[in-house]
């Protein structure tokens, strides 16, 4: 309404790896949520956290105790409410399998956040620089029942990983692992040829690690046989992992890229390795040095998935302060 005020703290070129058709009712129902309870002045910001955004007015806020209840069918803490509009953004967010949550805005007003998005703030790419890193060492990382192999190819300049596990996700953090150790900005790309469909989430793709130890951090993008492409994130160190998976608009997208500068990991994808799609973007505690490499797991235990990968570059990234 003209007589209320918005607030964009998003950068200009943030991206939202969603339909407009899924992210439009997200926003039309909480910009009407805060105008609703906060009357026709009021002030309402949007903004980005690590792993989302968020919508924030200045109204009277929700207590406590009804936070876990707004999003029902029907409750409305408003006189002449209907109850429809936050479970329309609860229903839209469940099929993007993203999270929400209420929080206390900066006036105490309602600040609805949500989480485990496929967002980027900074979709650029940095140049790429001449240093090169090639794969040196390999590790089973986790519980691999069937145990994982890993091998170079120079006739095909193809790497063949195979490995089992229960997955990178959750509590579970098993896959052959081919990397090597460095340390500063860097970018690994490379094509996954094929994956065998061992399971409809078996994965091969491209990590960064903190480390090459079991409980390290990590950002990861890869290819599943049935649910396109994924990344995952475990941003404290032993603790659990979260995933997204962009299942439409990148089927073809054979072609990974991820990026580490500082804290910050990127996710590309690319169907010919030229043009690069932005896909993810969240910060991962990594300390000098750190591993960088491919990744594969069945996600059935004892059988394992075998995936070849090509076009395998490790480089080193030009920023700003170099």
């Amino acid at each position: 309404r003209e007589s209320a005020t918005l607030h964009v703290e998003l950068p200009a070129e943030t991206i939202v790896n969603a339909a407009q058709s899924a992210l439009r009712p997200i926003l039309e129902n909480l910009f009407t949520n805060a105008i609703d309870h906060g009357g026709p002045e009021t002030t309402v910001w949007l903004g980005a956290v690590d792993d989302g955004f968020y919508v924030e007015d200045d109204g009277p806020g929700i207590p406590e105790g009804e936070r876990d209840r707004v999003f029902e069918e029907g409750f409305t803490t408003a006189e002449d409410g209907t109850g429809t509009g936050l479970a329309i953004v609860s229903d839209a967010v469940d099929r993007l399998k993203w999270d929400v949550g209420i929080d206390v805005g900066r006036t105490g007003g309602a600040k609805v956040v949500l989480r485990n998005c496929l967002l980027a703030t900074d979709p650029s790419r940095p140049s790429v620089s001449d240093v090169t890193y090639d794969l040196t060492d390999a590790r089973d990382v986790g519980s691999l029942k069937a145990g994982g192999s890993s091998r170079y190819d120079p006739s095909s300049d193809q790497w063949i990983v195979s490995g089992d596990g229960d997955d990178i996700y959750a509590e579970n953090t098993d896959f052959r692992y081919v990397y090597t150790t460095l340390a500063g900005p860097v970018t690994i790309t490379a094509r996954v040829v094929d994956v065998e469909a061992v399971n409809h989430y078996s994965k091969a793709g491209v990590i960064v690690r903190d480390s090459a130890d079991d409980d390290a951090t990590h950002g990861y993008v890869g290819l599943t046989p049935g649910h396109g492409v994924e990344t995952t994130w475990r941003q404290e160190r032993g603790g659990p992992t979260v995933s997204q998976q962009l299942e439409s608009g990148a089927g073809d997208a054979h072609w990974l890229r991820l990026d580490r500068i500082g804290d910050r990991v990127t996710c590309y994808v690319s169907r010919d390795g030229e043009g690069w799609r932005t896909i993810d973007q969240r910060s991962v505690p990594l300390s000098d040095p750190i591993t960088v490499g491919l990744a594969v797991c069945s996600v059935v235990p004892r059988r394992t998935c075998t995936a070849r990968f090509d076009s395998v570059s490790v480089r080193r990234l030009v920023t700003k302060t170099d």
